[in-house]
């Protein structure tokens, strides 16, 4: 449970007994009037104690969806207060205060899904005879469903093993995931029928890994990148770029480390806040770990620009171009 440095904003909740008994809160209007745009629908709660809760955002009305068990398990009455620290995106800080206005000892628990879905994930896989020529979509396993169903969104987003990624969604009505027709599409095969097997990863969130094998089990790893065309022809678009230009402290041999130019230092905040590194002074961000490789294997000389382009909702994958003599407008 950490906070990023920023400045987080707050806001209480009463609990009443009917709240207890109850599987949703209502954020207050001026919160939501405010930061709706940057929800997501799923969100995540997060105890100082370790204990985790994924709930679903109702983007209509504003209503988060999946507390009854959180009551629960707290030992929550009403008369209790919670406080929320919002630094952006899905996560929120929560932090109870007793009928006394002090805060709680939290029990030694963690949500019964943590229990059951572990950071490493929860995959199941589906063979060629379970696959319709027509289809678009697939139905998840009764135990993984048992496991993971109140914790899908409605939105999913498919990584395959180039880094390509593609949207769907999860129905959780009918219990099917859908929009897996894009997969052939990018393969360039006719359905999914064509696949001996497919392994399918839930991680958290929104993300579902799909590994495909063929008749020995061997993973096949499609050939490109995520700003690769795709059979069909279809070229991802750039989403966000940010260059260096080969200075001679890059060339040294103790050189590990690339800072990222100041410019784009907005871009790097948002888009590559888990991807890139800061140095222990916490002043700058920086490339590491393989620049040296990286460095020798394309050759760069002193002068060289470096452009790292990557497509967009994929800011882990980048594309990077050389130009040994740089006349470039940004």
């Amino acid at each position: 449970m950490e906070s990023s440095g920023a400045v987080a904003a707050k806001f209480c909740l009463k609990i009443t007994r009917r709240d207890v008994s109850s599987n949703s809160l209502t954020l207050p209007n001026a919160f939501y009037s405010k930061y709706s745009n940057r929800l997501v629908g799923h969100v995540e709660l997060n105890l100082r104690s370790g204990y985790v809760l994924p709930l679903r955002l109702d983007y209509n009305t504003g209503v988060l969806n999946g507390f009854l068990v959180f009551f629960m398990e707290l030992e929550l009455k009403g008369g209790e207060f919670m406080l929320f620290e919002y630094f952006g995106r899905y996560n929120f800080n929560v932090y109870l205060l007793g009928t006394n206005g002090t805060e709680i000892d939290y029990p030694h628990t963690v949500h019964y899904m943590q229990r059951r879905l572990p950071r490493a994930g929860w995959r199941f896989v589906k063979l060629q005879t379970e696959f319709d020529s027509n289809l678009d979509e697939i139905t998840p396993t009764p135990a993984f469903l048992e496991r993971c169903a109140v914790l899908l969104p409605d939105r999913i987003t498919y990584i395959i093993s180039n880094g390509k990624k593609f949207h769907g969604s999860y129905c959780h009505n009918a219990e099917r995931f859908t929009g897996l027709r894009s997969l052939c599409d990018i393969v360039g095969v006719d359905d999914l029928s064509a696949f001996h097997m497919m392994l399918y990863e839930y991680h958290w969130q929104s993300v579902i890994k799909i590994s495909v094998f063929d008749k020995d089990l061997n993973e096949i790893v499609f050939s490109g990148t995520p700003l690769s065309k795709d059979a069909n022809s279809h070229c991802p678009s750039i989403g966000s770029y940010f260059a260096i230009t080969i200075s001679p402290k890059h060339m040294n041999e103790d050189c590990y480390t690339v800072d990222i130019p100041n410019e784009f230092s907005d871009l790097v905040n948002i888009h590559w806040k888990l991807q890139t590194h800061k140095r222990d002074d916490y002043h700058c961000r920086t490339i590491e770990d393989g620049w040296q490789a990286f460095r020798d294997g394309m050759k760069v000389d002193e002068g060289d620009l470096c452009i790292f382009e990557c497509p967009m909702d994929t800011f882990d994958q980048f594309s990077v171009r050389v130009m040994k003599h740089p006349d470039i407008d940004f």
